[in-house]
């Protein structure tokens, strides 16, 4: 749908009414598609499988995760779901030594320490986590 500025007026009607036409043709689709979990776009509730998709996606170079803090926060939080407490505890661990390091800005450890209270304590308000980088 590029348009250059030297286009005509009608094709620059034409392609919006054909980013229009797609649009709606598969909003229902896209945003059920982001609107679910990962684990659902994998098709995978088994935390160990979805790390091994993530290194494989990785060494192609497409991420998930912007940083290894939120990929970790959403291990945690698919072994609460799946009542896996111990190994929850254990990533939830790892998050608390890195947040101990402070790798990110103030911003980004205050929401994934937010995310790690809400595991553990059951209430507030799990974060927005920052899903898809490609490098």
């Amino acid at each position: 749908w590029k348009y250059d500025i030297k286009d005509t007026h009608k094709t620059l009607i034409r392609r919006l009414d054909s980013l229009w036409y797609y649009f709606e043709k598969h909003y229902s689709d896209v945003n059920k598609f982001y609107c679910s979990s990962l684990s659902k776009w994998l098709n995978v509730r088994d935390s160990n499988k979805i790390i091994k998709k993530h290194r494989k996606l990785m060494n192609k170079g497409v991420r998930f995760f912007v940083n290894e803090m939120d990929f970790k926060l959403f291990i945690a939080a698919l072994n609460v779901e799946n009542k896996n407490h111990k190994t929850a505890k254990k990533y939830m661990n790892e998050i608390e030594d890195l947040l101990s390091q402070r790798p990110g800005s103030k911003q980004l450890n205050k929401r994934i320490k937010q995310g790690v209270d809400f595991l553990n304590k059951g209430k507030g308000t799990y974060p927005e986590i920052l899903t898809l980088a490609s490098i």
